[in-house]
């Protein structure tokens, strides 16, 4: 309830605003629905992502028996509120679940409270897309030579390898919606972010980002929000 009544009252304020209002509603083409959302659906978007979120983690934790209740502390303050922030930011109903995963797998194992912040704030920095890459590059098929033992995605539609035998796949296959321009992007995010290594480099004459694997961070991380 004090949640909902935080975004109503951010919701008034801005309703009252008589000549930000009018700023906001001449602007051609986006102007009345940018309006219409801050002067009140906003917040209520906002109220059922929060919604949904607590509803997926409270039937998480129903199915877990033997758990003791926590502490009010100012860590479990802290990992919640840093949770709501990104739950609020998304519509990926995939990426609210996973924010569920953290905080239940944290509740029911009692781990650190580092871990289960961390893999909060790197959940915060990625889209749907990302985990959906991560995670197909973790379940990708082991290659044969050049790659043997490996499972490697690829940015090519020809990669390396003897075609009677398990290539790596391609990303531009598995998610026809993208552009590799953009799954080439996707990949150098999460490669800056330690959760795909660039495994082309020097094998043949591989250019960089143009293969990839999930590092052993990425697996951890995985494990956090799939469970």
């Amino acid at each position: 309830m004090e949640i909902k009544k935080a975004l109503e009252k951010a919701s008034s304020v801005y309703g009252e605003k008589t000549a930000l209002r009018a700023s906001i509603q001449v602007i051609p083409y986006v102007g009345g629905a940018l309006d219409t959302l801050l002067s009140g659906k906003g917040a209520r978007i906002q109220q059922q992502r929060i919604e949904g979120f607590l509803r997926e983690l409270d039937g998480r934790l129903r199915k877990i028996e033997g758990l003791t209740a926590l502490e009010p502390t100012e860590e479990l303050l802290d990992l919640f509120t840093n949770v709501l922030d990104g739950v609020v930011k998304t519509r990926s109903s995939v990426k609210q679940k996973s924010f569920a995963s953290i905080l239940g797998n944290h509740i029911s194992s009692t781990g650190n409270w580092e871990e289960a912040e961390t893999a909060t704030r790197l959940l915060k920095d990625l889209e749907e897309i990302h985990v959906r890459v991560l995670s197909f590059s973790m379940t990708a098929p082991i290659c044969n030579s050049p790659f043997g033992g490996l499972r490697v995605v690829a940015l090519t539609d020809n990669p390396h390898g003897d075609e009677n035998q398990q290539r790596p796949i391609s990303l531009a296959i598995e998610f026809p919606g993208y552009s590799v321009a953009a799954l080439r992007m996707i990949c150098s995010e999460l490669v800056a972010k330690s959760l795909l290594y660039d495994e082309g480099v020097g094998r043949m004459d591989t250019k960089a980002m143009e293969y990839f694997v999930a590092t052993e961070l990425a697996k951890w991380f995985i494990n956090w929000i799939s469970r």
